[in-house]
């Protein structure tokens, strides 16, 4: 069986998130270090490897990877209220990339339909679980950076069941959850176990958006 140059790089990329996952999990901070910023360069690979720069959707694909991946170099900081405020912000900018990318001619009331819903319940289990965690002054930020995941959730939604382009949606969706368990994370409580849940999710989202820019060629 001869292995193509996508598939070794999508095996090298689990590994690596594996890796990660478990250093997590195990709180080895030093391993993070070592994987996280890793498997950040390995999604911007794989859309780039995937043909991202031959088109403009893959173009602004690319911009919201390295602003995702920024996001995770700022987020290896426990300790710093002003990395955890900048790592927000470029995965707030992340958000809004991908809101961009989809925001275009294909559209389809059903999926922006369940675009909302899914919008609403990540707003009600934000309200529900975290919320009351939630520092004053970080209100509306967080405010805010809901928002601008549920236009992404809106957007990606749409697209995806106007194109038949699954990837997107289970991404988006993937995504929103990932960002629901380090929210509880950061703010409810210190839980090793929600590595098991971020890291696959998060990692595994930004592999279908950047392997999603193939289509657009």
């Amino acid at each position: 069986m001869t292995l193509t140059p996508t598939t070794i790089i999508l095996l090298l990329y689990g590994a690596f998130v594996l890796a990660l996952t478990v250093a997590e999990y195990r709180t080895d901070i030093r391993a993070q270090r070592l994987f996280k910023p890793a498997c950040s360069l390995g999604f911007i690979i794989i859309a780039l490897h995937s043909g991202a720069l031959e088109s403009a959707y893959g173009q602004v694909i690319v911009a919201a990877l390295c602003l995702c991946a920024a996001g995770d170099v700022a987020l290896l900081s426990r300790k710093s209220q002003i990395l955890f405020l900048l790592g927000m912000g470029a995965f707030a900018l992340g958000h809004l990339a991908y809101a961009f990318a989809y925001f275009g001619p294909y559209k389809s009331l059903l999926g922006t339909q369940i675009g909302l819903g899914f919008a609403v319940l990540l707003v009600t289990v934000f309200k529900i679980f975290i919320w009351k965690d939630i520092p004053r002054g970080m209100l509306f930020p967080v405010s805010l950076y809901i928002f601008i995941i549920g236009a992404m959730l809106v957007c990606a939604m749409s697209h995806a069941f106007a194109t038949q382009t699954w990837g997107v949606g289970i991404a988006a969706i993937s995504f929103a959850i990932s960002d629901f368990f380090v929210g509880k994370d950061r703010f409810a409580e210190r839980e090793n176990w929600h590595a098991l849940a971020i890291t696959p999710l998060y990692f595994g989202a930004q592999a279908l958006f950047a392997l999603s820019v193939a289509q657009a060629l």
